[in-house]
């Protein structure tokens, strides 16, 4: 069996065995060993979470945002890609 948190990627010398599949695989960068920063996508939905440990320090990693904010969907993905530690981003309630 194999389980990966939400918030890992899987190794690129699994290849295109289960758990992994041919949609996820296409879209790996040849040689970048997983390693890049892939279109924006749904990981999860529900009641789920990552652990504190995953959270940036300090207000880096949390933003709560203002009314203005809120309407704008790309505002935690900007910020996210503006740092280069940052290697997800979770917006909701």
């Amino acid at each position: 069996d194999h389980w990966l948190h939400p918030c890992e990627c899987f190794p690129e010398s699994w290849g295109e065995n289960k758990p992994v599949i041919s949609e996820s695989l296409s879209v790996v960068p040849a040689g970048s060993k997983n390693q890049f920063l892939p279109a924006r996508f749904e990981i999860i939905n529900g009641e789920f979470f990552c652990e504190q440990e995953g959270l940036l320090p300090g207000s880096q990693g949390m933003h709560l945002m203002d009314d203005g904010e809120a309407n704008e969907k790309s505002v935690c993905e900007t910020a996210c890609r503006e740092n280069p530690d940052c290697k997800f981003f979770w917006e909701g309630e």
